[in-house]
């Protein structure tokens, strides 16, 4: 395939750092987009023998997203090829009684609106034919177990969200998908801590403990991040051109069971 011009958001580490590198290896010029930016210094430090481009935003301001979107269309002659959306905190487990409106608001405003933004202002200079839009969302969008309220309320979303996103810009043969991982070897708590961990409920997080874990996921261990960006970057090859509207669920076999 051609060189093409990337939006990726949460890249500043996790699986968006994984994504970033999986497009960067394929030849492609990726922009890197995250609200920290000692996390995307990270990043380019990391792959700084690439076309990576940093970009530090709050996903959750659309005037950030559509900031990070017109720079990449430019330097696309114009459009954008391919966008993935997956920037997103957790709420540390709480329930409905330890969700405050502020945590409600907050985690939504992330994982769902900044979805939003970053789907909103890539469908207007995605690349017709050949263009993907494609969110990392989560079995907790379907497996209430997965993390706390507003966390598999705002995975939820996304899926219901994407459903309807894929009908809108199938016309311009474009693609829409949601990638749903289940438990990654990620630092997404300790992220997710400078973000919104002031709002976290003060008791322990609930957890799943190990033995319940081990029965629960097929394959007995949780995934790498490079094991979530792979599907991405299938998803957004030429080999997936007829998938659309689908959450592909990368999970080792949890909501198997």
């Amino acid at each position: 395939m051609t060189k093409r011009t990337v939006v990726v958001t949460g890249a500043g580490s996790g699986i968006g750092r994984a994504i970033v590198r999986d497009f960067a290896e394929h030849g492609d010029s990726v922009f890197a987009f995250d609200i920290s930016e000692a996390g995307v210094k990270e990043t380019l430090a990391e792959l700084e023998e690439y076309d990576v481009r940093p970009f530090v935003g709050d996903i959750s301001i659309s005037e950030d997203v559509e900031a990070v979107v017109a720079a990449a269309a430019e330097a696309g002659e114009g459009h954008l090829d391919v966008m993935v959306s997956a920037a997103g905190v957790y709420d540390d487990y709480a329930g409905i009684e330890d969700t405050s409106r502020e945590l409600w608001d907050r985690l939504i405003s992330i994982n769902l609106t900044g979805a939003f933004n970053a789907q909103r202002a890539a469908a207007k200079v995605i690349r017709p034919k050949t263009g993907r839009l494609i969110t990392i969302g989560s079995i907790g969008g379907s497996r209430g177990a997965a993390d706390g309220l507003a966390y598999a309320a705002s995975k939820a979303g996304i899926e219901g969200m994407n459903r309807r996103l894929c009908l809108d810009v199938a016309p311009l043969g474009v693609t829409a998908n949601v990638v749903a991982p289940g438990a990654v070897n990620t630092a997404i708590a300790s992220t997710s801590k400078s973000i919104v961990g002031h709002l976290h409920p003060k008791e322990k997080k609930r957890t799943l403990p190990k033995e319940v874990f081990d029965y629960l996921v097929a394959l007995g261990r949780a995934a790498e991040p490079s094991e979530i960006a792979s599907v991405v970057t299938f998803l957004a090859s030429e080999g997936a051109s007829y998938i659309t509207g689908q959450t592909i669920t990368v999970d080792g076999g949890w909501t198997a069971s």
